[in-house]
């Protein structure tokens, strides 16, 4: 159990990496083609599309990976029923939609309005979806669901920028385009399951019932990160939601390889047998993980003013401090980020919601106090503080609930480096044998 969460969290590890400097090429690219203001715009779309997906998902993702990974449900009989709810929700979702982009945002022409509620759909689908990747184990699948979309992503932003193309319009039609390839494959990759099982609405019932129970805490965790940006678009100007965005991106991909872990760490919890395997697997991952990406973290805050240079251009070194801060919360927060997963996949969703919940108010009014004071510093500030405190939160929960000492899950052991080094070796062994 050990060793297949680390030896799947390493893979995981290098397709993030991966993905990671293809959105870094993209941000790069977004973020020099478009004005501060037009990048606030697509910011706060893509907020916006990642909230909504999160809260119509109604923690079906979740619910429907434990439901076939305990073996109870056929997995052709989830994929009907979790198509029905899709097309149920996504059309709620569109509307929620519709009210944020016309009310909530920037005003805007109606073509860009358009994009952005068209992107929901898909969004949605790709996050059910991959709950079935989740609860049979298929991380392969999983990992090629999402890197479909970001090639395009990167290879049209690409195209765009070397014909001078790229304008806040095509951004978002790009947007839309990857989001639509991605979902296509995805239904590609679960080709067999699909048409082979009736409409179950106890079924349908039982998966929302239990979804409902990870919804809390996972809507709680996004909101967590992303209050901060419509703050920021009601106190500040448009030029400073477009700073807020461009900082908040690139810290967020530190925290954003630890999200990915946790759905390894979901994905064995549900179908581990040992639960106090799986709970010390769970905690080895958090703690190694994080201790990289400290490491990580604490390279780009040394060069934070190079590396927003390079990043986003010059317009936004005078808010390297603020990067700093949000460096800082991203790092720590890579602990809620993987422990969280493992208290979920053993029955205590329930954690994330008295966790994130209060964490998201708390980021709320610091933010909405500090930021007219302080300006973008001050939003950062109030987010790191936020991400700290839930992450303190958290530690001290998997102490309690798995009885482990609070440095064991925490600072990195020296098991930690032998486990890897047999990994590793292993590794290359099955590499010798086959060629």
């Amino acid at each position: 159990m050990k060793s297949s969460m680390m030896l799947d969290s390493l893979w995981v590890l290098a397709t993030r990496f991966v993905m990671r400097a293809a959105n870094f090429v993209v941000f790069l690219l977004l973020a020099r083609g478009l004005t501060q203001a037009e990048f606030g715009t697509y910011g706060y779309v893509v907020a916006s599309i990642l909230m909504l997906s999160v809260v119509f998902d109604v923690g079906l993702r979740q619910s429907i990976g434990l439901s076939i990974g305990e073996g109870g449900r056929a997995a052709e009989a989830v994929v009907t029923q979790m198509l029905l709810l899709w097309l149920v929700l996504a059309v709620a979702g569109s509307i929620a939609m519709v009210a944020i982009a016309t009310f909530g945002g920037p005003s805007q022409p109606l073509l860009l309005l358009v994009l952005g509620v068209a992107s929901l759909a898909p969004a949605m689908l790709i996050r059910m979806g991959q709950g079935v990747f989740l609860g049979s184990g298929r991380m392969a699948c999983l990992n090629r669901s999402e890197l479909i979309g970001r090639a395009v992503l990167l290879v049209g932003t690409l195209a765009l920028w070397s014909v001078s193309g790229l304008t806040i319009a095509s951004a978002l039609m790009l947007l839309l385009a990857s989001y639509l390839s991605a979902a296509g494959f995805l239904l590609w990759q679960l080709r067999d399951l699909l048409g082979r099982a009736r409409p179950d609405l106890a079924l349908c019932r039982t998966l929302l019932r239990r979804g409902l129970g990870f919804a809390g805490g996972i809507v709680a965790m996004i909101l967590l990160g992303r209050v901060g940006i419509w703050i920021v678009n009601a106190q500040l100007d448009a030029a400073d939601v477009g700073a807020y965005f461009a900082i908040m991106r690139l810290a967020e991909m530190v925290a954003e390889v630890a999200t990915a872990v946790g759905v390894v760490i979901f994905s064995h919890g549900v179908r581990a047998v040992d639960a106090e395997a799986a709970a010390l697997a769970t905690v080895r991952t958090a703690r190694g993980v994080t201790a990289l990406m400290a490491v990580i973290g604490c390279g780009a805050a040394l060069f934070a003013e190079p590396l927003l240079s390079l990043a986003v251009g010059p317009a936004y070194v005078a808010h390297a401090d603020a990067f700093r801060l949000m460096l800082a919360g991203a790092v720590v927060s890579c602990f809620s980020m993987m422990l969280y997963p493992g208290l979920s996949s053993r029955g205590d969703a329930r954690y994330g919601f008295w966790l994130f919940a209060p964490g998201a108010v708390l980021a709320g009014l610091l933010c909405w106090w500090a930021a007219p004071i302080w300006g973008v510093a001050g939003a950062a500030f109030a987010a790191a503080a936020a991400q700290a405190a839930v992450a303190l939160g958290f530690i001290l929960t998997c102490h309690k609930v798995f009885a482990l000492p609070i440095g064991s899950i925490v600072l990195p052991q020296i098991e930690d480096i032998r486990a890897v080094g047999r990994l590793l070796g292993r590794r290359t062994r099955l590499q010798g044998a086959r060629a």
